[in-house]
């Protein structure tokens, strides 16, 4: 039986542009990793959690959870696309709660073990798509198209 994805054309990540420049849209991304040039449109940037000592990540994780759910009530997203890891966790939860869709892309880095994001992930997502054939003996459910990002 052919996997998911075999013999389909690539899908390519969607630059800031005719993907959806038409449709309202954001980015969240971690304060770590700095400030943007204003060229994304609107951006909310949220703690990093996966940095500094255990108490510092556990006052990081909870901010990220107090700024996600203050992104959703502003925003009211419908669909979700997400890399992971735990930054678009809360918003996926949230987004599928109130029925939108999330879609996961695992990232090109995890070629032949799946990542803690994605394991969180598959459960929560609509779309799950890996970026290397090797991954879907690890989630039977997801597609393979290529590499996306």
């Amino acid at each position: 039986m052919p996997r998911r994805g075999t013999g389909r054309a690539p899908l390519r990540a969607a630059e800031p542009g005719p993907a959806y420049e038409n449709h309202p849209h954001f980015f969240v991304v971690n304060s770590y990793e700095g400030r943007t040039d204003g060229r994304l449109g609107r951006v909310h940037h949220v703690p990093d959690y996966g940095i500094g000592g255990p108490v510092r990540r556990v006052l990081a994780a909870a901010g990220l959870l107090l700024c996600s759910v203050r992104i959703f009530l502003a925003e009211r997203p419908n669909v979700l696309v997400t890399t992971g890891p735990a930054t678009g966790l809360v918003l996926a939860v949230l987004v599928r709660a109130t029925g939108g869709h999330v879609v996961y892309v695992e990232c090109s880095a995890q070629v032949t073990v799946p990542s803690r994001s994605g394991r969180a992930f598959r459960w929560l997502a609509h779309r799950f798509y890996v970026q290397w054939p090797t991954l879907l003996e690890h989630y039977p459910n997801a597609e393979y198209r290529g590499l996306l990002l």
